[in-house]
C-alpha cells in the first residue's frame, strides 16, 4: 500500500474505541466527528419535536455519517435511529386512529418493499435456489448472505416508515424549515470532518480515510464521515437541492461555502457528475429572473473557488474525472471497468432472466458477473418487477407535480423539478435507490404540498384565493 494512503483498520465503533485506534493521531478527524455526531444528536433530542419526529430528523440527516468507526450493532447511526423511529411509529399507527390518509408516496414505497420481498423469496426458493450457495459477497457463508439479504430489504421498510413518519409529524412550513436548518447543520459538520482530514494531510499527518485517486486523478481525497471518498460524495452531493431550497428560504446560506469547497476537492467521478448536473438543472429551471441579483454573488464566489482549486490541483485531476465518466461501457468483460459495461449487464440477464432478487449495492455481482450502474443493477436484481416499481414511481412524481403547481411558489416548484430530475439521474447512474439524502428535498417538498392542501381544506373557500396568491408570491 502507498505510504500516502491509509484506509480504515476497524469495522465498528467498538473496534475503534476498544482497540485504541481513537488515541492515534490518524484518527483525530474521526474522533472530532464523534463529538459532532453526539452534539447533533443532543441538539435534536432537545428540540420541541415529537419523539418520532426527532428520529426522522436523525435518520435523514445522519445518513452521511456511515463511516465504520461510527457503526453501532452493525448499523450506521442513521439506521440505528431509523429502526427505533420505525418501531415507535408503528406503535403510534396501531394505537392511534387519527393519522392522516396515507399518501401515494408512502403507498408506493411500501408496495415496492413488499413486491421486492416477494420477488426475492420466489427467486431464492423456487426459481434460482442455487443463488443461495453462490458468493454474493466475498468471504461470507450462506447464513451471512441470508442475514445480509434480510437486512438490505429491511432497510427499505425502515426507509418507507420514516418517510411516512415525516409526512405525518412535520405539519407546517415552520417545522419543515426547522428540518431544513438541522439538515444544513449536519452537512456543515460532515464537511468540517473532511476539511480537517485535508488540513492534517497537508500538515504531514496522513489521517485514516486517505484515498489517493482510484487511479484517475493523482490527487488525494478523503472518506470524511463516510466509508470512502466515493461514498462521501454520493451521500453529500445529493443534498444540493435541499441546500438550494434553504438558500431561497433564507436559511443557513453559509453552508454553500464548505459544501462547494468539499464537493470540488473530493474528486469522485460520480459526485462530480451529480454536482454539475444539479448545477445545470439550477441554471435551466431557475434562470436569471428567479435567482435574483444576490445569487450572482454566490456564482462569483463559486467561480473564484473553482479557479483557485483548478490552479492548485492542476488540470490532470479534473480531466481524470471526466475521462473516467467517459470510459463507461468500453470493457468487453464487464469486470475490469468496475461493472459498468453493457456486456456485464447482458451477461447477467442471460444467466438470470428472472432477476437475482433485491440486494441493493451489496448484491451487484454473482460469481463472475458484475454490474455497478444503477439502472443495470435495478433490472438485474428485479427483472420485470423493476418495470412495475418504476411505473409506480412515475405515477407518484406526476401526481405530485400536478398537486404542487398550485401549492408551491415558482421557486419551490422549480426546485422540486430539480430534485426529481436529479433523483432520476442518480438512480440511473448508481445504486443509491434508498439513500435518505437523495430523497430528502423531494420528501420535504412533498410534505409542504400535503400541509398546504390540509390548510386549504380546513379554511373556508373564500380564503383559498388569498392563500394561493401568497404561495405564488413566496409568502408561505
Amino acid at each position: 500500500m502507498n505510504d500516502l494512503e491509509l484506509r480504515y483498520p476497524f469495522g465498528s465503533a467498538f473496534d475503534f474505541f476498544r482497540s485504541g485506534f481513537w488515541l492515534e493521531a490518524a484518527a483525530f478527524p474521526l474522533l472530532i466527528g464523534w463529538f459532532f455526531l453526539l452534539a447533533f444528536v443532543i441538539i435534536i433530542l432537545k428540540t420541541n419535536l415529537s419523539f418520532v419526529g426527532k428520529m426522522a430528523v436523525l435518520f435523514f440527516c445522519l445518513a452521511i455519517f456511515n463511516n465504520p468507526g461510527y457503526r453501532l450493532f452493525f448499523l450506521a447511526p442513521n439506521e440505528f435511529f431509523g429502526v427505533i423511529g420505525s418501531i415507535s411509529f408503528l406503535f403510534k399507527l396501531i394505537s392511534s386512529g387519527g393519522l392522516d390518509r396515507v399518501q401515494p408516496l408512502v403507498k408506493t414505497l411500501i408496495f415496492s418493499a413488499i413486491l421486492m420481498s416477494a420477488h426475492a423469496f420466489l427467486i431464492l426458493f423456487l426459481i434460482y435456489p442455487e443463488l443461495v450457495n453462490i458468493g454474493f459477497a466475498r468471504d461470507m457463508d450462506v447464513e451471512g448472505i441470508w442475514l445480509l439479504r434480510v437486512s438490505v430489504i429491511g432497510r427499505v421498510y425502515v426507509f418507507s416508515l420514516m418517510v411516512w413518519a415525516l409526512l405525518n409529524v412535520f405539519k407546517n412550513d415552520a417545522q419543515i424549515n426547522q428540518f431544513i436548518r438541522l439538515a444544513c447543520i449536519s452537512v456543515g459538520l460532515a464537511c468540517g470532518v473532511y476539511l480537517l482530514q485535508m488540513i492534517m494531510f497537508l500538515a504531514g499527518v496522513v489521517p485514516y480515510g486517505t484515498f489517493l485517486d482510484a487511479g484517475f486523478s493523482g490527487f488525494p481525497c478523503f472518506g470524511g464521515t463516510s466509508v470512502e471518498r466515493g461514498h462521501f460524495g454520493k451521500f453529500l452531493t445529493p443534498m444540493f437541492p435541499l441546500l438550494l431550497l434553504a438558500y431561497m428560504r433564507g436559511e443557513k446560506k453559509w453552508i454553500w461555502i464548505p459544501f462547494i469547497l468539499v464537493t470540488i476537492i473530493n474528486l469522485s467521478a460520480s459526485s462530480q457528475a451529480f454536482f454539475y448536473f444539479y448545477l445545470l438543472l439550477t441554471i435551466v429551471f431557475l434562470g436569471v429572473g428567479a435567482l435574483k441579483a444576490r445569487v450572482f454573488v454566490g456564482v462569483g464566489v463559486f467561480v473564484i473557488m473553482f479557479a483557485s482549486l483548478y490552479a492548485f490541483i492542476g488540470p490532470s485531476g479534473f480531466i481524470g474525472v471526466f475521462d473516467k465518466l467517459l470510459a463507461l461501457g468500453d470493457s468487453s468483460d464487464g469486470v475490469s471497468d468496475g461493472g459498468r459495461s453493457f456486456s456485464g449487464f447482458t451477461s447477467f440477464i442471460q444467466a438470470y432472466p428472472w432477476g437475482i432478487g433485491y440486494g441493493g449495492s451489496f448484491f451487484r455481482y454473482v460469481d463472475t458477473f458484475y454490474t455497478d450502474v444503477g439502472i443495470y443493477a435495478f433490472f438485474v436484481q428485479l427483472s420485470l418487477v423493476a418495470l412495475i416499481v418504476i411505473a409506480a414511481a412515475f405515477y407518484v412524481i406526476f401526481n405530485l407535480l400536478g398537486r404542487a403547481r398550485s401549492k408551491l411558489n415558482v421557486t419551490e416548484y422549480a426546485i422540486l423539478k430539480i430534485s426529481i430530475l436529479g433523483m432520476v439521474f442518480i438512480f440511473s447512474a448508481d445504486i443509491l435507490w434508498f439513500v435518505p439524502t437523495v430523497w430528502l428535498c423531494f420528501v420535504l417538498l412533498y410534505a409542504t404540498v400535503v400541509n398546504r392542501e390540509r390548510i386549504s381544506v380546513r379554511l373556508p373557500a373564500k380564503h383559498h384565493i388569498s392563500i394561493n396568491n401568497n404561495i405564488m408570491k413566496g409568502k408561505l
